[in-house]
């Protein structure tokens, strides 16, 4: 037991020494194969460019980033993007013109108009919504009428309740009270 012991110990001594020396050769060709401007990786193996540098081969070199732009943080693509209000067109970062009545998507390249106004020809202009309608998306039309009103054309008419009818379930119509059918424009009993 006591000879086990010992065999295992020294045994276990050795490897020590040897993953030691291997990962300390190993560390020492990875820091001799950094290439300038680039830094060992935080994680796993290898290395990676320092920020405002890109990998081209073996090396890195220099962003060549445009007037409005700012480099980011990866070692590969452009190794840059457009500052807030600006779009990337071809290598240039190109202000986004913002009309009245319009702001700034999340993303910063471009515009979306406001509640209550829709895009037409690069401009936001207003949703123009007629008496007893009300606002509804920038899409379509944009707005609806109230219950008991129907659109016709660009404004919201009454709709004309007739002897034994009501609203139907959307409310912009009319349909006959029970027993009675729709014919044309009128209820009559079946």
């Amino acid at each position: 037991m006591p000879r086990t012991r010992t065999l295992a110990i020294v045994s276990f001594f050795l490897l020590s020494l040897f993953l030691l020396a291997t990962g300390e050769k190993s560390a020492r060709s990875d820091t001799a194969e950094i290439p300038k401007n680039a830094q060992k990786r935080s994680y796993g193996a290898g290395w990676e460019c320092d920020r405002g540098f890109i990998k081209k081969g073996k090396n890195c070199v220099a962003v060549n980033a445009p007037a409005n732009s700012f480099a980011t943080s990866t070692s590969y693509g452009r190794g840059w993007e457009c500052r807030r209000g600006f779009r990337q067109v071809r290598n240039n970062c190109v202000a986004v013109i913002v009309p009245p009545n319009a702001y700034l998507t999340s993303f910063g390249d471009s515009w979306e108009c406001e509640r209550g106004y829709r895009t037409i020809n690069k401009s936001c202009q207003e949703v123009k919504v007629p008496e007893f309608g009300y606002f509804v998306s920038s899409f379509g039309r944009g707005w609806n009428c109230i219950r008991g009103y129907r659109a016709i054309k660009e404004s919201c008419v009454k709709v004309s309740l007739q002897e034994n009818t009501h609203l139907n379930y959307s409310g912009n119509d009319w349909e006959c009270d029970r027993p009675y059918e729709r014919q044309r424009d009128k209820c009559v009993l079946p």
